[in-house]
């Protein structure tokens, strides 16, 4: 069957490709696909032939698949299994009688006219968003599938045999002269076909084997084989990530829009033209299958500014785009000008979308995707598709920036799900939502051009105001919210929200309670739009507590020290009522009398009367343990009491990783008494709960042969790390330990940013007590694989560290050690 000669002509057999070999569209470990098609009766004789076909293909290594069928029963095959149905649409005749193959074609073109086409069409669209939902239901994923995934190889196949189907074509460029596609759609699809092959090609290559997945340890190593370069492997791997997510960003749009068009009627609906019978819903506009669709091609080419006659219907009742519409604005972003960026009736009618009520995500979706988004903002058109390269963002910051404000949105819904009570009277009080809506469309627009983006944000969001014509008065909050929107999370994830001074320096820089409400709505949908993960009850619970005890100094002034010592003599007065009958009233008001401060204000009188009978078992034991399982609250919480000696956190961060624990945060306090009381909200590593007696008891065990110095940190540690590094994918930001001596009165802050990976806090608490320093507070806040972890500390006599010299040597001895165990 090598040569179609005249004799194989008369056999009545067929030699077919299918699938990607079909449409010749193999990669170097791609599977071939055979179809033996035959006439009636020549089945038997066959099979041998194809035994003896195969075995070389088999021996030389290649993964062939094969049926052998007559053109009747692969039709009926098709019938049942859509997967076979779509393969036999890509056959291509390789060798042997051409009668059947046609005999093939005719049963399927019969099959199909009898009304299935869009039983068929519809099980592909079907099929294509379950495929989407099972590979994370986004272009934008940490790990993309280049062939199944969204905006991946499969998408243009499911279009490519919707069209197949609909309209019969036989190659793909018939797309074009059926009007289906646009020259210039054709061209966008044709570049972002090949980049896709390219990188798949190279994917195989790499991993010499059939491999569709960009895993992310990959992505540097792909992106440098596929001829990039930069600065850094960061920039590298960015470089080519943005310019994947925008090729795969294309065929996901107009693979989409194809399936529309062919699924909405058995002829493609002309550009621009309008049907019978459809009523208008704007003037110049009609719904064709509950899209909007432009009556007149010509009416953007007189009046550009009728672009906003689309998107405030849109705006008003929800529908998307018809895909001929979608073309048409896009053929005409030229006339996207300065001249009609500052049309009065451009600037009152972007500005209106944001402050009344309606759809406001839908038409931002469609801006952004039609491109409009990004020429009339060209600012936004800065950070298309650009990213940030860790297991944090998942999405790219235009992409992001459209999900914070829907978060926004979501909050003014009469039921939102999940419901956000205090977020949504929030958003009720403030007094320009427009505004706030407009801040988180632009808060990230900074970081196309490097770090520090809030500051250059503020520059961008001035002349976005400026351009919109808004006043100064709006243009000043604008500049505030973008210069300000990392404000509230990095003070509450890094800060001790006990210091009184904190809170009225971030008072006095807020300015107002309508501001402070805005900067915290704002703060809550950038960290919910970050990705799935990111905003947790513990983010929430730190937020919340910042966001309160501010608004409360803003709205009652200078009251907080009074009410703040009648609060520890209430505290006081509840310990005493709940532990009388359990300890002499003197001893009780001893301890009391020993609890500094600052300890009354992170604990309430429960917590505090269950540590003080803690520390009365220390008389006859190295350590007290309690845990508190509190799913709702992200974690779990241990308070460990002991004698407070040097080193002893450092100790219990050990004991507490080699049991499996990752620490979230932790609360240290030293009474005066010399009892340490030390609390940490923790996450299990395992299954097993926290609270299960056989993982309970050992993790008490751990913690008094640590204690009592019968076992070294180090040797627990051995037991559990090499598995723990087992599963450790490290992260591809660096290293930096900042030390600020501003922020408090009274200690030196230690940060450190640093890749996560296990034992870390243990190892950065002990070398900061090897350095002889007092460690008071810690505040740990993890970003999937990157950490910022702050330390509170003092020198051995308690006095904050100033001298520069001690400084540069916490700094430099620090990152020595974090760099070295990132290796």
């Amino acid at each position: 069957m090598t040569s179609p000669d005249e004799g194989d002509r008369r056999a009545g057999i067929s030699l077919l490709a299918t699938g990607g070999y079909g449409r010749e569209e193999l990669n170097p470990f791609s599977d071939i696909d055979l179809l033996f098609l035959h006439l009636p009766g020549r089945g038997k004789e066959l099979e041998k032939g194809v035994q003896a076909l195969l075995h070389p293909l088999w021996d030389w290594g290649l993964t062939v698949g094969y049926t052998v069928q007559t053109p009747r029963e692969a039709w009926r095959k098709a019938q049942k299994d859509l997967e076979t149905l779509l393969s036999f649409l890509d056959t291509r005749w390789v060798a042997g009688d051409k009668e059947p193959h046609l005999q093939m074609e005719e049963e399927f073109s019969r099959g199909l006219k009898r009304g299935r086409q869009r039983e068929v069409l519809l099980r592909i669209q079907q099929e294509a968003a379950r495929r989407h939902q099972k590979f994370g239901d986004s272009v934008f994923v940490l790990e993309p599938e280049v062939k199944e995934g969204k905006g991946g190889l499969r998408d243009y196949h499911s279009a490519y045999w919707a069209a197949k189907v609909q309209y019969r074509i036989r190659s793909p460029r018939e797309m074009t002269e059926r009007r289906l596609l646009s020259e210039r759609e054709w061209g966008n699809f044709s570049q972002a076909l090949g980049f896709l092959w390219r990188v798949r090609t190279q994917l195989h290559y790499f991993h010499g084997r059939r491999e569709d997945r960009l895993s992310f340890e990959d992505q540097e190593a792909m992106a440098r084989a596929l001829g990039y370069r930069g600065a850094d492997s960061l920039q590298v791997t960015e470089s080519f990530l943005k310019e994947y997510f925008h090729q795969a960003l294309q065929v996901h749009h107009l693979s989409w829009n194809l399936l529309e068009k062919c699924l909405n009627e058995g002829s493609p609906e002309p550009l621009g033209g309008r049907k019978k019978n459809l009523p208008e819903v704007a003037p110049g506009f009609f719904l064709f299958h509950g899209r909007l669709s432009l009556t007149d091609p010509s009416t953007f080419d007189r009046n550009p500014l009728q672009v906003w006659r689309a998107f405030e219907t849109i705006h008003h009742y929800g529908m998307g785009m018809s895909a001929p519409l979608k073309e048409v604005l896009s053929q005409h972003l030229s006339l996207v000008n300065d001249r009609f960026r500052l049309a009065p009736e451009s600037r009152r009618s972007f500005l209106s979308l944001f402050e009344k009520p309606g759809h406001l995500h839908r038409v931002l979706e469609e801006m952004y995707e039609t491109g409009f988004l990004q020429v009339f903002l060209p600012e936004f058109g800065g950070v298309h598709c650009h990213i940030q390269y860790d297991r944090y963002h998942l999405y790219p910051v235009d992409v992001h920036s459209l999900y914070a404000v829907q978060e926004l949105e979501i909050l003014e819904r009469k039921n939102p799900s999940p419901p956000w009570p205090l977020f949504q009277e929030l958003m009720k009080e403030v007094r320009d939502p427009g505004l706030l809506k407009l801040a988180a469309l632009i808060h990230d627009l900074g970081k196309g051009e490097g770090s520090s983006h809030a500051l250059r944000g503020e520059k961008i969001a001035e002349t976005i105001g400026e351009r919109l014509g808004l006043s100064g008065e709006r243009i000043d909050t604008l500049r505030f919210l973008t210069r300000e929107h990392l404000t509230l999370p990095e003070m509450a994830q890094r800060r001790d929200l006990n210091d009184e001074n904190l809170i009225l320096r971030l008072a006095q820089m807020v300015g107002s309670s309508d501001r402070l409400k805005m900067l915290y709505l704002l703060s809550f949908a950038d960290l919910r739009a970050v990705g799935p993960n990111a905003w947790t009850a513990w983010k929430d619970t730190l937020l919340r507590e910042l966001f309160l005890k501010t608004l409360h100094l803003l709205e009652k002034g200078e009251g907080l020290r009074k009410e703040d010592q009648e609060r520890i003599i209430g505290i006081q007065r509840e310990v005493m009522d709940l532990l009388k009958g359990q300890l002499p009233a003197p001893k009780i008001s001893e301890h009391l009398a020993n609890i500094p401060r600052r300890h009354y204000q992170v604990h309430e009188a429960r917590s505090i009367g269950r540590q003080i009978l803690m520390a009365e078992k220390l008389a006859g034991q190295a350590v007290a343990v309690e845990g508190e399982e509190r799913p709702e609250e992200g974690g779990d919480e241990i308070t460990v009491v002991a004698r407070d000696e040097v080193g002893l956190f450092a100790k219990i961060c050990g004991a507490l990783t080699a049991n499996h624990l990752n620490i979230l945060s932790a609360q240290i306090s030293t009474w005066e008494n010399g009892i340490a009381v030390d609390q940490f909200r923790v996450q299990s590593l395992i299954e097993e709960g926290l609270l299960q007696p056989r993982r309970w008891a050992k993790l008490q065990g751990d913690l008094k042969r640590v204690l009592e110095g019968n076992v070294e940190v180090n040797q627990l540690l051995q037991e559990v790390l090499p598995p723990l590094f087992h599963r450790y994918s490290p992260g591809r930001a660096g290293t930096r330990v900042e030390v600020d001596t501003e922020t408090s009165d009274f200690y030196t802050l230690v940060e450190v940013f640093t890749p996560d990976r296990p034992g870390l806090l243990y190892r950065i608490a002990q070398k900061l007590f090897e350095m002889g320093l007092n460690l008071w507070m810690a505040r740990i806040s993890t970003k999937v694989d990157q950490v910022v972890d702050v330390f509170y500390v003092q020198d051995l006599s308690g006095a904050k560290i100033e001298d520069q010299e001690k400084i540069g040597m916490i700094r430099e001895e620090l990152v020595k050690l974090l760099e070295t165990s990132e290796n």
